[in-house]
């Protein structure tokens, strides 16, 4: 299991971001930030961290595999079943916090490189998530739509 949670704060004061890996040995921090979001396994060896405007791959000991910088802020919206594949959301949002403009970057786990964007006609009301299939060649974020994508 991996978490967010911030009970490391007391050894690290000025982070604001943790991952805490449990396994059958107990509690491990393996990583720490002033940014990272809720984790999330892509595989049973790699987690992703996807917040601000920075997408970061973990192993479970925590080194830091791939950094992905995007433009927007992001947030974790997906990722395939075979583990190959992982899609943040990215959003601008007006002055009432109402979402603006948003899309999704489909990005190999293996490279750290797009793969497709997807941007739908229409933005969703609070963050969108998405559903890839089982190889990540389709995905549909929103409403019931479908992208092929290799």
């Amino acid at each position: 299991m991996v978490s967010d949670s911030p009970w490391w704060i007391k050894d690290y004061p000025k982070a604001q971001s943790f991952v805490t890996l449990t396994d059958e040995k107990g509690q491990h921090l393996i990583f720490h930030a002033d940014c990272g979001g809720r984790p999330q396994f892509l595989t049973d060896d790699r987690v992703l961290t996807a917040s601000c405007r920075i997408a970061r791959i973990l192993d479970t000991q925590g080194n830091i595999l791939k950094t992905v910088i995007l433009h927007d802020p992001i947030s974790f919206a997906g990722v395939s079943q075979h583990g190959k594949r992982f899609v943040p959301q990215f959003a601008s949002f007006s002055d009432t916090h109402s979402v603006k403009r948003e899309g999704f970057v489909v990005y190999s786990v293996d490279t750290g490189e797009p793969v497709a964007e997807v941007t739908p006609e229409e933005p969703g009301e609070e963050q969108s998530w998405t559903a890839l299939s089982p190889d990540g060649s389709m995905m549909s974020p929103l409403k019931l739509t479908l992208y092929h994508l290799s």
